[in-house]
């Protein structure tokens, strides 16, 4: 046990749970080559968005991919209304790939 008892273990568990979306978001659009933008839902002001810089080419040696987090664009906004309409709860499980 460490010297901040039981107290740092949440304080870890929590931090590897905040960077799960990261992850699958991320391994989202690695795993898929011609994708250019991966969104996953966590609420109605929240959304965990990854998009890859340059276009897809079999000679490109280097990816790189913005992170973003935060409130939803208009486009975002747009899905949400529609989530709210067909009564689907958040956080979405499934991410959108563009």
């Amino acid at each position: 046990m460490s010297r901040f008892g039981a107290r740092a273990n949440l304080l870890e568990e929590e931090t590897m749970s905040d960077v799960m979306p990261y992850n699958r978001v991320i391994g989202t659009l690695l795993a898929n080559p011609g994708v250019r933008q991966a969104v996953l839902y966590f609420g109605p002001k929240r959304v965990v968005r990854a998009t890859r810089r340059h276009k897809y080419s079999k000679c490109l040696t280097r990816v790189e991919i913005l992170v973003t987090d935060g409130v939803p664009n208009y486009r975002e906004r747009e899905r949400i209304k529609r989530f709210k309409g067909d009564k689907r709860g958040f956080p979405v499980e499934e991410i959108e790939v563009r």
